[in-house]
């Protein structure tokens, strides 16, 4: 399975990479900090792991490199970060929608038990 990560070097984050990288997905890490990121995987860097710097805060470029996955994984934000991190989800969801279409899955990840996931009428819930 392709899977596109966001928020790998995070608490669950790197809990969902290392698993992902053990059953031997290949992966796509979209992270802020490539150093934060190679301090938290195993060496030599696995082969199915592949790094992409990037803003979060930027759907274009989230969506451009989240094509072609099979899963998007959204564990980046923290709901303490109140209107931050609802602008975080709707930029990953408008990124899915463009990138991954309407068969497209997301998986997002929270700090709370239930989360709506703001302008859908999605939820999310907490699987940690």
């Amino acid at each position: 399975m392709k899977i596109f990560l966001l928020g790998a070097t995070g608490n669950s984050g790197r809990r969902i990479l290392r698993l992902a990288l053990q059953r031997a997905h290949e992966v796509t890490a979209f992270v802020r900090d490539e150093t934060k990121l190679l301090s938290v995987v195993d060496r030599p860097i696995p082969p199915n792991l592949h790094v992409f710097i990037g803003d979060t805060g930027k759907s274009a470029d989230i969506a451009r490199v989240m094509v072609g996955h099979d899963v998007a994984i959204n564990a980046a934000g923290n709901l303490t970060e109140g209107s931050t991190f609802t602008q975080l989800v709707q930029t990953v969801v408008d990124s899915a929608i463009a990138s991954l279409g309407e068969g497209g899955r997301l998986w997002q990840f929270g700090g709370a038990a239930v989360l709506d996931v703001p302008g859908t009428h999605l939820m999310a819930r907490r699987l940690t």
